[in-house]
């Protein structure tokens, strides 16, 4: 895939070159390999600033990251430009429930060492 989206650029060819970074970006986050899909996904958005799935793609990787802010502004420019973006919402809620959890667990240990 990679050296497609490369021959797709010397083509000329923008729009496939960013689906094709897009597609390699989600497979090194799925790898767990965060820092190379970023890369992957940077090309992407750098082509077309608002590639709706790009952005989303970048709201799944900042959660598999537990960054759950950036996550939440991600998730955010998605709904701003696609109110209609398939389970934009579930994603919103979802990064702040987690967001509401490491609250929850730093509070708690911070209690736990006050107590010591």
């Amino acid at each position: 895939v990679q050296e497609a989206a490369i021959a797709a650029v010397r083509a000329g060819n923008q729009w496939t070159a960013a689906v094709l970074y897009l597609e390699v970006a989600i497979c090194y986050r799925r790898a767990r390999s965060f820092r190379e899909a970023e890369e992957w996904r940077a090309l992407a958005l750098k082509l077309f600033p608002r590639y709706v799935a790009a952005l989303f793609e970048q709201g799944l990787a900042l959660v598999d990251e537990n960054r759950c802010d950036d996550a939440i502004r991600a998730f955010e420019a998605v709904l701003h430009a696609d109110r209609d973006w398939p389970s934009i919402d579930l994603w919103l809620v979802r990064a702040h429930a987690d967001r509401h959890r490491q609250e929850a667990a730093k509070t708690s240990r911070e209690g736990s060492i006050e107590a010591e």
